[in-house]
C-alpha cells in the first residue's frame, strides 16, 4: 500500500469510527468493517458480514422507506449519524478545517431525512441547512473524542480482517478512554 492509499485507508477507518461513537453516543450498539482494496466501508449491526457488495449497496439504496413515519426526533439522531463520518475525517485527519462538507452516500441519505422531515418538495436549500445542522451538532459531540477516535481507527486500521464487532468496539473504545485519561492526568 502506498503513502497515498495509506492515508485514504486510514482516513475511510476514521470516518466508520465516527459512524460508531454517534451510534454509541446514541445508546445503539454497531461495529464497522473496511475493505482496503477499495478504501471503503460500512457500519451495521453485524460487520463480519459485510461484504463490498454490502458497501455499494448503501450508496445506491434509497432509504426513504426506512425514514418515513419516524418521529423529527429520531431523523435529527439519523442525521448526526451519517454526518459523524466525514466529521471525524476532518476533526482526526484535518483539524485545520473548522466546518466538516458531508460528501458520497451519507450526503444523499441526509438528504432523504430532511425530504422525510419537511416533505417531499422541502427544497435543496432546505437540505444544505439541515445538512450543516446535522454536521455543526456532530462536530460539537465528536471534537473532545478526537484522541480516542483516531486511537480506535489505528487499531482497525492494523487489524488484519479491518473488522470491528460491537463488542470489540466497546473494548476499545473504553480503552482508548481509560489510556487518554492515564496519559493526561
Amino acid at each position: 500500500m502506498n503513502l497515498n492509499k495509506s492515508a485514504a485507508f486510514y482516513a475511510i477507518c476514521v470516518h466508520e469510527v465516527g459512524h460508531l461513537v454517534m451510534y454509541r453516543l446514541q445508546g445503539v450498539e454497531c461495529g464497522c468493517r473496511v475493505f482496503a482494496d477499495t478504501c471503503s466501508g460500512v457500519a451495521m449491526e453485524e460487520p463480519e458480514t459485510a461484504t463490498q457488495s454490502t458497501v455499494e449497496k448503501t450508496f445506491t439504496e434509497s432509504y426513504s422507506s426506512r425514514f418515513a413515519k419516524r418521529s423529527l426526533g429520531d431523523l435529527l439522531a439519523q442525521s448526526l449519524v451519517y454526518a459523524a463520518g466525514d466529521v471525524a475525517d476532518d476533526l482526526v485527519c484535518n483539524p485545520d478545517v473548522r466546518e466538516s462538507t458531508i460528501r458520497g452516500g451519507d450526503k444523499k441519505h441526509i438528504a432523504e431525512i430532511s425530504r422525510a422531515a419537511f416533505g417531499e418538495n422541502c427544497g435543496r436549500d432546505v437540505e444544505r441547512c439541515f445538512e450543516r445542522l446535522a454536521a455543526e451538532r456532530s462536530r460539537n459531540l465528536l471534537k473532545p473524542l478526537s484522541e480516542r477516535m483516531a486511537s480506535v481507527a489505528t487499531y482497525l486500521q492494523n487489524k488484519p480482517d479491518h473488522c470491528l464487532t460491537a463488542k470489540e468496539f466497546e473494548r476499545i473504545y473504553i480503552k482508548t478512554q481509560n489510556d487518554t485519561t492515564t496519559t493526561k492526568g
